[in-house]
């Protein structure tokens, strides 16, 4: 998923879908509702039937597609999965994280250094272990 690009995923039938209201997208939605514009579409949406429904789901499903194929691609989920276990984040946890909340857990600050010896010795004269 790309939510720069406006992506979402929804649950359909126990199955994570991309959707995504492309160009393309807002223009098979104006024709399925019979309106013009993106004002006619926002004003539609408060008052959405079942029909009007599936016309923006089928759309938005249709924009979420990148080439016709499902989502895969070079993010390594499976080591970002791991990487969030080890840092104690739950799997369900995970899938909720934003990318800006992922960064911050996993990236040093900027500007950071390593700490150093002496560093490390403040600290433990600060807080000793007491045994």
């Amino acid at each position: 998923m790309n939510a720069a690009r406006g992506e979402a995923v929804v649950t359909l039938g126990g199955e994570g879908r991309r959707v995504c209201l492309t160009l393309g997208a807002l223009a098979e939605i104006e024709t399925g509702l019979g309106v013009d514009g993106l004002e006619d579409v926002a004003a539609r949406m408060t008052t959405l039937s079942a029909r009007d429904l599936m016309v923006v789901l089928a759309a938005v499903l249709r924009g979420g597609r990148r080439s016709g194929r499902r989502m895969t691609g070079a993010t390594p989920w499976g080591e970002m999965l791991r990487r969030a276990a080890g840092l104690g984040v739950a799997p369900e946890g995970f899938w909720r994280l934003s990318l800006k909340e992922w960064r911050m857990l996993t990236e040093a600050p900027r500007g950071a250094a390593p700490m150093g010896r002496q560093g490390l010795t403040r600290l433990m004269e600060a807080w000793p272990d007491g045994g």
